[in-house]
């Protein structure tokens, strides 16, 4: 489960409303090696 958090005044909250699907992505930051996290889903209360 990934946790994130916006306040009803924010441009994220708006965009969230508009389209609710949600891709979050995280790695490391050397380019030819470590490993990259894809999370796809949709938000939820």
């Amino acid at each position: 489960m990934v946790y994130s958090h916006t306040g009803g005044t924010e441009v994220k909250h708006d965009n969230l409303q508009a389209d609710p699907h949600v891709l979050v992505l995280a790695g490391d930051t050397t380019r030819d090696r470590g490993l990259a996290v894809v999370v796809e889903g949709s938000p939820c209360r």
